[in-house]
């Protein structure tokens, strides 16, 4: 496939709410391989990471029947979180930005797509 398949997945993922459920079977096929090997999946993890989509689990696994949750790390969506959740995990953290930077953003994205809880009125 094309660079112009690449480029286009931020998008496909975007108008599907910032995550994608995908099999590695679909991703092999943008590189234009027949098996997913450990150079391909280190290939797919790379092109991921060129164009800022996480991926869920954190390793493209070999088996291409193996699901894959797909989300733009960057745009303010479900996504984001996804991204802040799995940094946190995992103990990393974006450049310029401390553990606690991450956590204030994850805090602010999930009070944002979590509408508030309603007001007692007995209370």
């Amino acid at each position: 496939m094309t660079a112009t398949a690449w480029e286009n997945l931020p998008h496909l993922i975007a108008v599907h709410g910032g995550f994608l459920r995908w099999q590695v079977r679909e991703l092999r096929t943008l590189t234009g391989k027949k098996q997913t090997g450990a150079r391909v999946a280190a290939a797919i993890e790379q092109q991921l990471a060129a164009h800022r989509i996480g991926h869920l689990p954190p390793t493209i696994p070999r088996d291409q029947n193996a699901e894959i949750l797909l989300y733009n790390q960057d745009k303010f969506n479900i996504g984001l979180v996804l991204h802040l959740t799995r940094q946190l995990a995992e103990g990393k953290k974006d450049a310029g930005r401390t553990i606690n930077d991450e956590v204030s953003m994850l805090d602010r994205a999930l009070r944002m797509l979590v509408p508030p809880p309603k007001s007692d009125s007995a209370a």
